[in-house]
């Protein structure tokens, strides 16, 4: 789904109001922040101009850009997600926010055409376990690339894993202890919707972010082409896949056993690697596995360690259920959390 998205468009003046913002601009390039008008507290987007010279005329342009979380500003939080059926209200709203709140006049033509110049995409999911249980047990993930895990300080110490590259961000997090903590009614009223199943215990969220180049380069692939436009990129199945080919970089989305004493059961597996194998285990649950590993290749032959990781990247899903099969599986069907639906779409309860 959409998430945060920054729009430009040419052909505006910088109003008498805009307030020079001395602070973000920079050598040739001036930034102008637009005052908010009268509001009665909702979510406003953040509304700048900006001016700079042409490179080869020197020229000055002048451009409009508007930075806004598409599920934040069109249902009032971000727990709802972004549906390609709402777009002419997405451009309603827009139209309405702009013109009542900044004084700026724009038509449904040239917010469907505006250039975009930054997108991210997000995708929550509803699990059967919380959501301090599921980051336990990704802790002994194998991972494709390096994970880093951080611990927020969230009110009930949430967690996230993040995966950074220097053009792209990847971000699994706790969303419902976000949302408590930013105590938002409207968000906590819809957080209770779509939990109220029993069968829902944990609320995360994946988000994708994209720096200019990046989000090109993957548009491009995906059959996009320039110039990159507001309309074009409202597609969950545009969406879906690049949420998909994003974690699948980084996460095989094979769980590995939450209790690898099971490998003494396994035949062909010798008690001394099961032995191993559950040391390593131990050690991923406080450092991550990526450490634990690395500490075994260092106590060990590199014939040794190749075999024990081997056993490890084969092992089953783990007992009770395959976390991160879950999230495949929502991934796959892409059902939107919709604000006022009565259906949900997390899985049966299963036992951990």
């Amino acid at each position: 789904m959409l998430d945060t998205l920054v729009f430009a468009l040419d052909g505006f003046e910088i109003p008498k109001n805009a307030i020079l913002d001395a602070r973000h601009s920079t050598c040739g390039c001036d930034r102008f922040k637009m005052p908010t008008g009268q509001s009665d507290g909702s979510y406003l987007p953040r509304v700048v101009f900006l001016r700079y010279p042409v490179r080869l005329t020197r020229k000055l342009k002048i451009e409009l850009r508007v930075e806004f979380s598409v599920p934040k500003l069109l249902y009032g939080d971000s727990i709802n997600e972004f549906v390609d059926t709402d777009f002419a209200r997405l451009c309603d709203k827009l139209i309405d926010v702009l013109s009542s709140n900044f004084g700026l006049c724009v038509s449904s033509d040239q917010l469907a055409n505006a250039r975009l110049v930054r997108l991210d995409f997000c995708k929550n999911f509803l699990l059967p376990v919380t959501a301090d249980l599921f980051f336990s047990h990704a802790k002994v993930f194998v991972f494709k690339t390096r994970c880093h895990n951080r611990d927020y300080k969230y009110a009930g110490n949430g967690s996230q894993l993040i995966w950074e590259t220097k053009k792209t961000t990847l971000t699994l997090y706790d969303k419902s202890e976000e949302v408590r903590a930013q105590d938002d009614p409207e968000a906590m009223i819809s957080l209770g919707r779509v939990m109220k199943d029993g069968s829902c215990a944990g609320l995360v969220r994946l988000e994708a972010r994209f720096n200019g180049v990046k989000i090109k380069e993957i548009l491009r692939h995906y059959g996009i082409s320039e110039p990159i436009t507001l309309k074009s990129v409202c597609n969950q199945d545009l969406a879906r896949a690049i949420l998909t080919d994003q974690l699948l970089e980084v996460v095989g989305m094979k769980s590995l056993s939450s209790v690898p004493a099971l490998f003494v059961a396994q035949g062909g597996i010798k008690r001394r690697d099961a032995f191993t194998i559950n040391g390593i285990f131990a050690l991923a649950r406080d450092f991550g596995m990526d450490q634990a590993l690395s500490l075994h290749k260092q106590a060990t032959s590199p014939n040794t360690h190749r075999r024990i990781v081997g056993l490890i990247k084969n092992a089953g899903p783990p007992q009770g259920g395959d976390l991160w099969g879950i999230i495949k599986s929502q991934l796959e069907k892409f059902e939107p959390i919709i604000k006022k639906s009565k259906k949900t779409i997390c899985q049966k309860s299963i036992d951990l």
